[in-house]
């Protein structure tokens, strides 16, 4: 596996929560952090669970690398859930 992670193709998932602009002008900058906060956590988890990398969160926006795209729409599938 660790061979896996260095050589060959790579999927990068990017993931960000919809209508966040308009969540954070609604309902103010604390409540925008703690769900950025929360969204956060779950796309970490997500990547734990089908083995990515978890590269970084800006704001609304995740970045997760997978050496396998179907893990990658797999992971995908559940953060939309």
């Amino acid at each position: 596996m660790a061979s896996d992670r260095t050589s060959g193709v790579r999927t990068f998932l990017i993931a960000d929560i919809r209508g966040y602009s308009r969540y954070t002008e609604e309902c103010g900058d604390e409540s925008a952090a703690a769900l950025s906060k929360k969204f956060a956590r779950i796309a970490a988890d997500a990547g734990e669970e089908y083995g990515s990398e978890f590269v970084e969160v800006r704001g609304d926006e995740a970045l997760l690398v997978f050496v396998s795209a179907r893990a990658a729409i797999r992971a995908g599938v559940d953060l939309q859930a």
